[in-house]
């Protein structure tokens, strides 16, 4: 049987559920990494606060999904503790936002 990889590489339609979880599943670790990376150079002084919630914004986004968050649970050992710390304090301040209003980034200094 063909991984939804190998289906999305050679064009193919991904042909059931499972297959679309698959792919739903790396984007979301993606979304992951890419946090991860620039919550790193931040915390380094490579990047500023507005770069690291423009690099932030799709993961901040997700994380307002309850099966993203219970995702970030099964994904959260893979990376370091205060990546760790901060993706947890974005959960909550995302289940704290009120559904009428978007929610604001807030970043502590280093």
């Amino acid at each position: 049987m063909r991984s939804a990889r190998q289906k999305l590489r050679a064009g193919e339609q991904l042909d059931s559920d499972s297959d679309e979880w698959e792919v739903i599943n790396a984007f979301i670790y993606l979304a992951y990494r890419n946090g991860d990376l620039a919550y790193l150079q931040y915390q380094q002084g490579f990047i500023d606060e507005e770069r690291l919630i423009s690099g932030l914004g799709l993961l901040v986004n997700l994380l307002e999904l309850p099966f993203v968050q219970a995702h970030w649970k099964q994904a959260r050992p893979g990376f370091t503790e205060s990546y760790q710390t901060f993706v947890d304090n974005l959960i909550e301040e995302a289940n704290e936002a009120d559904s009428t209003t978007t929610s604001q980034l807030k970043v502590e200094p280093n």
